[in-house]
């Protein structure tokens, strides 16, 4: 008797634009842990015999032709907040909707889980609200997104006016004008909805890294 913790061999079609470095990466997780993945690079040509895991952009974010034309509602899609608005049908019709941020590890698991038919209820509520909060983040100006980034690196409002080199009062004025276009009431809640979404690019690349992840020299700081 094969244990639920062993992977179940079965065919499985990665529909991934080619320059989408995770496609190539599930597509060799996958078949290392047993399964048969085909890939494709377009929507066109899947088919309905087996299920389908949709990566529906590449790595600078440009998204696939024809989403929305898969032969069969795909399993499990794995997605920036970008491009939520053109999954929302699959979703409400069951497929699992995931971040491609995610770490690939924990996505591998939770792809295999989608492929086995695990199912949640909700799933298309959860992406209409993630959807809503990502048209919100686009309503801040470049200056209140780069006072939330600071944010979600953890400084104080008094750490951005030493950073950036602006008043105190400044400052918390961009932080209340973030806080009233996400609808929320405190830094906490602002930052979360921020995470929830997707980690902007530059502290989404300072996070890869041990160091220097949103630290203040230690020069800066004698300088205070």
């Amino acid at each position: 008797m094969v244990s639920s913790d062993e992977p179940f061999a079965a065919a499985v079609q990665v529909v991934a634009p080619r320059e989408a470095s995770l496609g190539a990466g599930l597509s060799a997780a996958l078949s290392a842990r047993g399964w048969w993945p085909v890939r494709r690079e377009v929507v066109a040509g899947t088919s309905s015999a087996s299920p389908v895991v949709l990566v529906p952009e590449d790595d600078a974010g440009r998204p696939l032709k024809d989403v929305g034309a898969l032969a069969s509602v795909p399993a499990v899609c794995i997605a920036s907040a970008d491009v939520l608005p053109g999954l929302l049908g699959y979703a409400e019709r069951g497929a699992v909707v995931l971040h491609r941020d995610a770490p690939f590890a924990l996505l591998v698991l939770l792809i295999e889980d989608a492929l086995r038919g695990a199912r949640a209820e909700g799933r298309a509520e959860s992406l209409r609200a993630r959807i809503d909060e990502t048209r919100a983040l686009r309503t801040l100006s470049p200056r209140e997104t780069e006072t939330l980034v600071d944010l979600m690196e953890g400084l104080t409002a008094a750490d951005i006016a030493a950073r950036t080199f602006r008043s105190l009062h400044t400052v918390r004025s961009h932080i209340k004008a973030v806080l009233t276009k996400l609808g929320v009431t405190s830094q906490t809640a602002a930052t979360a909805l921020a995470e929830r979404c997707g980690v902007p690019r530059p502290l989404h690349r300072a996070r890869a890294q041990f160091t220097n992840c949103g630290d203040v020299p230690p020069a800066a700081r004698r300088r205070r």
